[in-house]
């Protein structure tokens, strides 16, 4: 069914270990069966609708993003 993943006030703000610089791999790289599962629930998805927040607008990640779109067929 329908998932919206939301952070509480607190959540959101706690304080964060340093974010890696733009375009460099996360430290240890993809849990790559987590992210097979991801695909699996994507691609299964009946109307799926993608939300990208302002570091989609970097023009590498808004190309990446307007594919993922197109492949799953969003809106």
């Amino acid at each position: 069914g329908p998932v919206l993943l939301e952070l509480s006030g607190a959540a959101a703000r706690a304080p964060s270990p340093p974010l890696p610089p733009p375009g460099a791999a996360a430290p240890g790289g993809p849990d790559r069966r987590a992210l097979a599962e991801a695909v699996r629930h994507l691609a299964a998805a009946r109307r799926p609708v993608l939300i990208a927040g302002l570091e989609a607008t970097d023009a590498d990640a808004c190309a990446a993003l307007r594919r993922l779109a197109e492949a799953l067929g969003c809106p």
